[in-house]
């Protein structure tokens, strides 16, 4: 009918809600300090959070949690929040505390959800290189420049239980390590090692980790040996090749886990060089350079 406007899907009225509303009613938290448009709070959809790490953005509606990392709209802000990838139980939900949103009757509509995938009895279906728009979105959100990803990374097509997905690869001794917006997971567990015939080493714990290195010291690319521990309890298989440098620099995660993957290392005698001190207030290194690249931005 002319003049008629056009009926709104669940999840348009919900993304247009502005997001400190959602997030002061219905999950009732509050920011700890804001710039312009920037509110920072500690992260309520994750329990080990401490210092605040989790921006909303005002104007544009959206929100980041450098933590995981991951954000969105408020959608996929509440996704995470309660636990559940079905619109219809988080539309419910808003609806609660914000009826006049939804007064007219919408159409009936399947929408996609979000799948948090299984992590195990993956087999691997395909591989090529990195290429589809997703991970290539993924890779920009975690601020890893492509060229660097494309040369390192590849895309894992596999199955799950009968589904197929798809996802970022690292090659590790063991299979690959599994990476996308909404799943974490390998096909087998085992270190990463490239030999430059050096006799200093970098250790890191993640591949993101990793290539984030890369990016704020491109020399120590080629100048170094890199071991990508893929998880700290990958330490003892480790333990060979590091015995067999002359020195070691660790740029672990700076939490319970990286202190205590230091001191593994550490009591085999290695010559270690704790480097985390740069990224002191932050996790890890990729946390690190997606709030320095996020925060040039916002300067400009």
């Amino acid at each position: 009918m002319a003049g008629q406007k056009e009926k709104m899907k669940p999840s348009q009225i919900l993304n247009s809600i502005p997001i400190l509303d959602i997030i002061a009613k219905i999950i009732g938290a509050t920011f700890t300090r804001n710039t312009r448009d920037d509110y920072w709070f500690v992260s309520f959809i994750r329990t080990e959070e401490k210092t605040a790490s989790l921006k909303v953005n005002a104007k544009k509606n959206i929100w980041y949690d450098f933590g995981i990392p991951a954000g969105g709209r408020n959608y996929d802000l509440l996704m995470y929040y309660l636990n559940t990838t079905d619109i219809h139980k988080i539309v419910n939900t808003v609806k609660n505390y914000f009826p006049s949103y939804f007064l007219f009757d919408q159409p009936t509509c399947i929408e996609p959800t979000k799948r948090i995938e299984p992590r195990v009895g993956t087999e691997i279906l395909k591989i090529q290189s990195l290429q589809h728009p997703a991970l290539l979105k993924y890779m920009n959100i975690r601020c890893i420049d492509l060229a660097l990803a494309k040369k390192y990374c590849q895309e894992i097509w596999y199955k799950n239980n009968g589904a197929k997905y798809f996802a970022i690869g690292f090659k590790s001794e063991s299979g690959y390590e599994l990476r996308s917006s909404y799943f974490k997971g390998c096909t087998g567990k085992g270190i990463t090692f490239f030999n430059n015939n050096s006799k200093t080493c970098t250790v890191t714990e993640g591949f993101f980790n990793w290539l984030s290195l890369l990016i704020l010291y491109p020399k120590l690319e080629f100048n170094s040996n890199h071991i990508i521990l893929n998880t700290t309890g990958n330490i003892p298989k480790a333990e060979e090749v590091l015995k067999q440098h002359d020195s070691l620099m660790l740029y672990l995660d700076r939490d319970e886990g990286g202190i205590s993957a230091l001191r593994k290392i550490e009591s085999m005698g290695a010559n270690i060089k704790d480097e985390s001190e740069f990224y002191n207030g932050f996790n890890d290194i990729n946390q690190y350079l997606i709030f320095n690249k996020s925060t040039n931005q916002n300067a400009k």
